[in-house]
């Protein structure tokens, strides 16, 4: 019966300490596994950053774009304009001409 006893006994702390092996390898594999979770998270972030900063570079790249043509338009609407005033210039000369024949 003593032996029993004692028996009982090592196997209730066995199953002790195996329970305790169990929830300390449960707890290291949860702790590992969040870990994992948050690289990933953290990876995913960053390439949403990257993905952010390459939408943003391509847009500046746009507007850049965008604020050349808005220049080269400006310089055709000015040599347009130019052209108008050199084109009333000339009219005037011309006019100029004509009131001075008329003139003489």
């Amino acid at each position: 019966m003593f032996f029993f006893s004692i028996l009982a006994r090592f196997l209730s702390s066995f199953a002790f300490i195996a329970s305790a092996f169990f929830i300390s390898a449960s707890a290291i594999f949860s702790l590992a596994f969040k870990i994992s979770a948050s690289a990933f998270a953290l990876s995913a972030s960053a390439f949403s950053f990257s993905a952010s900063a390459f939408f943003i570079s391509a847009s500046a790249i746009y507007f850049s774009a965008s604020a050349f043509f808005i220049s080269a338009s400006a310089f055709v609407f000015s040599a347009s304009a130019f052209a108008f005033s050199a084109s009333a210039f000339a009219t005037s000369g011309s006019t100029f001409s004509t009131s001075t024949i008329s003139v003489t």
